[in-house]
């Protein structure tokens, strides 16, 4: 993720490190720091950070389908 990406994601500009490291820790994004100490991160860090939090997902619940389909059976 570009240092540009990674201000536009936070809502902070590159000179405000510290910002941007606060809301990627708030936000769970795994991250690293670089020899400059502004952080790196991946937009597949991002995105399971956004995962984990409920805010996306592309996958069902497959046991509550499954339960779903389990009780409608049974009731006729």
């Amino acid at each position: 993720m570009s240092d540009e990406d990674l201000s536009e994601l936070t809502g902070y500009e590159p000179n405000q490190i510290q910002r941007q490291l606060r809301w990627l820790k708030e936000n769970g994004v795994a991250f690293t720091l670089r020899r400059d100490g502004r952080p790196r991160t991946t937009w597949g860090a991002y995105e399971r950070a956004m995962t984990n939090a409920g805010v996306a997902s592309s996958e069902p619940n497959f046991d509550a389908l499954l339960a779903r389909a389990t009780k409608h059976q049974a009731h006729g």
